[in-house]
């Protein structure tokens, strides 16, 4: 125990060891301002070689242009076969009407015919008066009205195209007197298959009533083989006797074989006129 104490005492007091001050206080680094806005680029404009074009407007309206007379042969065109004709007193003949629907085939019509006097339609034949045409149709005609015809017709599956359709045929016959008349047709509707119109324009003729009725030779209202048959003996120099003004049916002041020939050639259907 002596021992002890004696170490103890040679060892010293221990005191406390100096007191650690804190180190020195860490200051906050200096605060970072936010940098400098940068503020919006300036407006990049278009270059000036990118203009906005100019705005476009509205073209100006268009109007229908007005209607035109259209002459046979283009479209749309509706006339008289032939146009103007030499008939004898008393006699019948015929008119077509002829229509050229140029692309576009014809699934309806209506046409008003006119006259100033001097024939009538002979409503014996046909459907009071009228026939279909070789590419026509025909529906309904009124033939009551003086100097009047209304012809209609429709076909469902159309006729044509085509410039030179035969729709129709009129039966006429002359009066008893010399005269002429004129000839009017009117276009009430000209229609596709699609229930379009097609532009049309009707179109004028004339018949002119003569004592000589071209062709007929022996003057017995009709022309006929007998009367090329007539013309024939004539030129070859046999003894018959005709009316060489209905004879020279091309009007070149003679009577020959041409003659006879034209008139048999209207006999059959391959001339629809006999006039010069």
């Amino acid at each position: 125990l002596g021992l002890l104490r004696r170490l103890w005492g040679a060892a010293g007091t221990v005191t406390n060891p100096p007191s650690v001050t804190n180190p020195p206080t860490v200051t906050n680094p200096p605060t970072v301002t936010n940098p400098p806005t940068v503020t919006n680029p300036p407006t990049v404009t278009n270059p000036p070689w990118i203009t906005n074009p100019p705005t476009v407007t509205n073209p100006p309206t268009v109007t229908n242009p007005p209607t035109q007379t259209v002459p046979p042969g283009t479209q749309g065109s509706v006339f008289f076969v032939p146009m103007s004709s030499t008939v004898g007193m008393g006699s019948n003949f015929t008119v077509e009407v002829h229509v050229d629907s140029s692309s576009s085939d014809v699934a309806a019509y209506g046409f008003t015919i006119t006259w100033s006097g001097c024939i009538s339609v002979n409503t014996s034949v046909g459907t009071n008066g009228v026939e279909a045409g070789a590419q026509g149709y025909v529906s309904a005609v009124n033939a009551n009205n003086a100097n009047q015809l209304i012809v209609s017709g429709f076909d469902t599956a159309g006729a044509g195209p085509g410039s030179d359709l035969h729709m129709i045929t009129i039966n006429f016959t002359a009066g008893n007197s010399e005269c002429n008349t004129s000839l009017s047709l009117t276009v009430d509707n000209l229609v596709n298959s699609d229930t379009n119109e097609i532009p049309s324009s009707g179109s004028t003729g004339s018949v002119s009533v003569s004592s000589s009725n071209p062709g007929d030779a022996n003057d017995d209202g009709t022309v006929n083989i007998v009367d090329a048959l007539l013309v024939a003996q004539y030129y070859v120099g046999q003894s018959v006797s005709i009316n060489t003004g209905a004879a020279d049916t091309n009007c070149d002041g003679q009577i020959t074989i041409v003659d006879a020939l034209r008139i048999a050639q209207y006999y059959v259907g391959q001339l629809s006129s006999l006039d010069c």
